[in-house]
C-alpha cells in the first residue's frame, strides 16, 4: 500500500501534465481556426469596403453629370454659355472629390469646360472646326478674368473616346480609361448623351476622373500595411496600380506575368475556381498570400476587376511567439505545480488522520473538535462533525419546545372557546346588574356596590380581549386615552413587581395629546416591558418609563433601563416567538413578542437601542389620532323612559338560556312584545311565521350563526332592524358589515343602557 501523499502526488502531476498537452493543442489549434477565420472575415470586408468605395467614386461623378444634363434639357444652362455653366456647376463639382472636370458639347462644336487642379476652379468655353478648337479661359484659379484668353488648341473633338461614346448610344455610361490631352494625366471620362424633341442628340455632358486621384482614394482602405490593391478593367488594363510602383508608366498597362506577376496569379487563380468570391490562398515569391478577386457591377461601362493580395503574416501578428511563450509558461506552471503539490500532501495527511478521528467520535454519539486545518474543505468537514454533534445535543431541547408549541396553540384554540362562554355569563352578570340597579334608588347602598361589580365585569371582559388578541382572534377596540394617566395607574402596579432593588421613575410630558388605544392591552406591554428589565437588573437599577411628542404627530412611550444590555447579535431576534436567553423554566420566549404584536394591533411601530451594560431603551410610537372603524356605537347617555319599546314585536336569539330569559326581561318590562329563540333555526323559523321590529341576535350560535340568520333575513327582501351581540368573531367584517344600515353591532357584556339606546336608535329610524 502506498501512502495518500505518494499517490495524490503521482495522480495530480499526470493529470496536470496530461490537461496542460491538452490546453496547449486546443489553444494551438483555437488560434489556427481563429486566424483563418479572421483572415477570411477582414479580406471579405476590405474588399466589399472597396468596392462599396469604388461605387461611391464613381457615383459622385455620375451624379454630377446627370443634374447637368437635366440643367441643359431644362434650358438652365447651355454649352455655349460658359460663365452660366461655372456659377451653376461650381458648386457641384467642388463637393466631388473624385470629379476632375465637367465638359459640356455641342454638335456644332460650341462647349464649355470646368477643370478642378490643386483644389481651384477654372471655366473655359469652346469653338470647335473640323481641325482646331478655340479655347476662350474666363475664370481662372476661380477668379473671373476682365479680359478673356483665347487660345486654339489642334485637337479634333468629333475623334474624342468621350464624344464616340456619346454619338453611339443614347445611354449615359462610363468610358474606356484613356490618355488625356493634358498628359501624363490618365483618367477615365462618363458621358450623358442630351437629345432634342426629336430625338436627335444634340450635346454631351463628359464628367472626367483622374486616375491617380482615384488610386490615393483607393489606397487608404487598404486592410494591413503591407496589402496590395490593384482594379483593371475587363481588358484586363490596369486602372488602380499597387502603391509604391510608378504610376504613370504603370497605368493602362495589361495585367500580365511581366509586369504584375503577383495579381496575375491570383486572377489566374480565382478564374480556375470558377469566378467565385472564396477566399485564395497562394504563395508567391516564397510568401503566402490571402487573396480575393471581386467584380465590380452597377455601373454602365465600368466591368473592372477588384483585386485584394494580403500577406498572412500580417493577420498572424505575433502568433508564434505567442505559442511558444504558452508552451514556456504551461512548463513553467508545471514545474510550480510540482512543487505546491509536494508541499500541499504533506498538509492534508495530518488533518486527514485527525478528521478520522472525529468521524469516529460522532459515531460514538460525542461531540467532536474540529481538526485545526488551514485547508477549506477539511476545516468546513470538521465544523460539520461538530455541528452535527450539537445537533444531536439539542434535539431532546427541540422536542421539548415542540411540545410547549402544541400546548401553546391548545391553548390559543380553547381560548376563543372559553372567552365566548365566559363573555355570555358576563353578559348575564352585567345585565342582571343593571336591571337591578333599575329597582334602586341612585341613593341606595347597594346601588354603588352593584356599579363597582358591574365595572370588575367589564375590566374581566377586556382581559378576555386581551387574551383574544395574543391568539390573533380579536382585534383591540380603541378609544381616546390619556397616555400619561395610563402609566400613572399602571406604574403602582408596575413598582410591586420591580421590588426594592429597582426604583421606578415617570417621566411625563405635560399637555400631551391623546392617543388612540386600549388600556388593557397597552397595559399588558408597559407590565412585560416593566419584568424583562427587572430581570435585566440582579444587582438593582432605575427604570425610567416616559412619554413626550414625536415626529409627525405621534407620541412616544419610552421605557429605560440600566442593565446589563442585549448583544448585538441577537438584538434581531428578540421579537421572534419562543426566542429567549433565560434558563428553561423561567421565560417562554412569549413577552416581547406579544409586546410587538400588541403595538402592531395598535398601528404603532417599537424601536430598540441596547449597549452592553449600558442598559436598554424601548421606544413606542403612537399616532396621536386615528380614525375609528366599524359600525356606530350606542349612546349610553341616552334617558331609558324615552325609548319607544311599547307595542313593538322584538325577537331575541340567543343559545344561552340566563342571557336570553334575562334579555327578554329586561324588554318586556319595557312593555314590548318579546319572542325568543335558542338558535338561529329557531329563530329563523319564528321569523317567517310572524312580523318583528327589531332582532336581536347572538353571533356564535349552533346549527345556525347570527351572520347566516342576517344573511336569510336580507336575502327575504326585510330590512328589519338588526342587533349581532358578540364577544368575539366578527373580527375584521366591522367596514363590510357598516354598510348595512339597518344593522348594529355589541360586543359582549355591554349594559342594558347601550343595548336599549341602539334598539331606540334603531326603531327610531323606520
Amino acid at each position: 500500500m502506498r501512502p495518500v501523499r505518494k499517490l495524490l502526488l503521482r495522480e495530480l502531476l499526470t493529470l496536470l501534465g496530461l490537461l496542460i498537452l491538452v490546453s496547449v493543442a486546443l489553444v494551438w489549434f483555437g488560434m489556427q481556426g481563429t486566424l483563418e477565420r479572421q483572415i477570411d472575415a477582414r479580406t471579405q470586408e476590405s474588399v466589399l469596403r472597396l468596392e462599396r468605395d469604388l461605387h461611391g467614386y464613381l457615383q459622385e461623378a455620375e451624379h454630377l453629370g446627370q443634374i447637368a444634363a437635366h440643367w441643359v434639357e431644362e434650358g438652365r444652362i447651355s454649352p455655349d454659355q460658359p460663365r452660366t455653366a461655372y456659377g451653376l456647376l461650381n458648386p457641384l463639382l467642388k463637393e466631388s472629390p473624385s470629379s476632375a472636370d465637367v465638359v459640356l458639347m455641342g454638335t456644332d462644336g460650341s462647349g464649355s469646360a470646368i477643370y478642378k487642379r490643386e483644389g481651384t476652379l477654372s471655366a473655359y468655353g469652346f469653338q470647335a472646326t473640323e481641325d482646331t478648337m478655340h479655347r476662350t479661359l474666363y475664370v481662372e484659379a476661380g477668379k473671373p478674368l476682365e479680359t478673356p484668353r483665347v487660345k486654339d488648341i489642334p485637337v479634333r473633338f468629333r475623334e474624342r473616346p468621350w464624344f464616340l461614346a456619346a454619338q453611339a448610344s443614347p445611354l449615359p455610361q462610363w468610358v474606356s480609361a484613356y490618355p488625356f490631352l493634358s498628359a501624363p494625366k490618365h483618367g477615365l471620362s462618363y458621358v450623358v448623351p442630351v437629345q432634342d424633341d426629336c430625338g436627335q442628340f444634340k450635346s454631351v455632358i463628359c464628367v472626367d476622373v483622374l486616375l491617380d486621384t482615384l488610386s490615393q482614394r483607393v489606397w487608404d482602405t487598404r486592410p494591413t500595411p503591407r496589402s496590395r490593391i490593384l482594379v483593371c478593367d475587363a481588358k484586363t488594363q490596369v486602372l488602380v496600380a499597387p502603391r509604391g510602383t510608378e504610376q504613370t508608366g504603370q497605368f493602362l498597362r495589361p495585367l500580365g506575368e511581366s509586369n504584375f506577376p503577383l495579381f496575375h496569379e491570383l486572377v489566374q487563380t480565382w478564374k480556375s475556381t470558377g469566378h467565385t468570391s472564396t477566399l485564395i490562398r497562394f504563395t508567391h515569391g516564397h510568401q503566402s498570400y490571402a487573396g480575393r478577386v471581386l467584380p465590380l457591377r452597377g455601373s454602365r461601362g465600368a466591368d473592372w476587376l477588384v483585386c485584394l493580395a494580403a500577406p498572412e503574416r500580417d493577420f498572424q501578428g505575433g502568433l508564434p511567439r505567442l505559442a511558444a511563450m504558452l508552451l514556456g509558461a504551461g512548463l513553467i506552471f508545471l514545474a510550480l505545480v510540482a512543487w505546491r503539490l509536494q508541499r500541499l500532501s504533506t498538509r492534508i495527511t495530518a488533518p486527514l488522520a485527525r478528521l478520522a478521528n472525529a468521524a469516529e467520535a460522532l459515531g460514538k454519539g460525542a461531540t467532536p473538535v474540529p481538526p485545526p486545518s488551514d485547508i477549506q474543505e477539511i476545516f468546513t468537514l470538521g465544523q460539520a462533525f461538530q455541528r452535527a454533534g450539537q445537533a444531536l445535543e439539542k434535539d431532546a431541547e427541540l422536542q421539548l419546545k415542540f411540545q410547549h408549541s402544541q400546548r401553546l396553540e391548545t391553548v390559543g384554540t380553547l381560548a376563543g372557546g372559553i372567552a365566548h362562554d365566559v363573555n355570555n355569563q358576563l353578559a348575564a352578570i352585567v345585565g342582571q346588574l343593571n336591571l337591578g340597579r333599575e329597582y334602586l334608588p341612585k341613593e341606595h347602598p347597594a346601588a354603588r356596590r352593584m356599579e363597582k361589580a358591574e365595572d370588575a365585569a367589564q375590566r374581566c371582559a377586556q382581559m378576555i380581549k386581551s387574551l383574544l388578541g395574543f391568539t390573533h382572534q380579536a382585534r383591540p377596540e380603541l378609544e381616546d386615552l390619556d397616555l400619561n394617566d395610563l402609566v400613572r395607574r399602571t406604574g403602582n402596579l408596575v413598582e410591586r413587581l420591580l421590588g426594592g432593588r429597582v426604583r421606578l421613575e415617570l417621566d411625563l410630558a405635560p399637555e400631551l395629546g391623546s392617543v388612540r388605544g386600549d388600556h388593557v392591552s397597552l397595559e399588558q406591554v408597559l407590565m412585560n416591558l416593566a419584568v424583562n428589565a427587572r430581570d435585566a437588573m440582579p444587582q438593582g437599577g432605575r427604570l425610567v418609563v416616559s412619554t413626550r411628542p414625536a415626529a409627525n404627530g405621534e407620541i412616544c412611550l419610552a421605557v429605560k433601563d440600566t442593565g446589563t444590555g442585549i448583544p448585538e447579535e441577537i438584538l434581531p431576534k428578540i421579537f421572534d416567538p419562543f426566542f429567549t436567553t433565560k434558563e428553561v423554566g423561567k421565560g417562554t420566549g412569549l413577552g416581547l413578542a406579544m409586546v410587538f404584536g400588541i403595538v402592531q394591533a395598535h398601528g404603532g411601530r417599537i424601536e430598540v437601542e441596547s449597549r452592553m451594560g449600558k442598559g436598554t431603551e424601548f421606544r413606542i410610537l403612537l399616532a396621536s389620532q386615528a380614525p375609528c372603524q366599524g359600525p356606530a356605537q350606542p349612546d349610553p347617555t341616552q334617558d331609558l323612559d324615552e325609548v319607544p319599546f311599547k307595542g313593538r314585536r322584538i325577537l331575541v336569539v340567543d343559545d344561552e338560556a340566563p342571557l336570553r330569559e334575562l334579555l327578554a326581561e329586561a324588554f318586556l318590562g319595557h312593555q314590548a312584545q318579546v319572542d325568543t329563540a335558542q338558535n338561529g333555526a329557531e329563530g329563523w323559523a319564528l321569523w317567517q311565521g310572524s312580523h318583528y321590529d327589531l332582532v336581536i341576535s347572538d353571533q356564535r350560535m349552533p346549527e345556525l350563526t347570527g351572520l347566516e340568520l342576517l344573511a336569510r333575513i336580507r336575502a327575504a327582501g326585510s330590512h328589519v332592524p338588526v342587533i349581532l351581540a358578540s364577544g368575539h368573531g366578527l373580527e375584521g367584517l366591522e367596514p363590510e358589515l357598516a354598510r348595512d344600515p339597518r344593522l348594529r353591532l355589541l360586543s359582549k357584556p355591554f349594559s342594558f343602557k347601550c343595548l336599549f339606546s341602539l334598539a331606540g336608535e334603531l326603531l327610531q329610524e323606520q
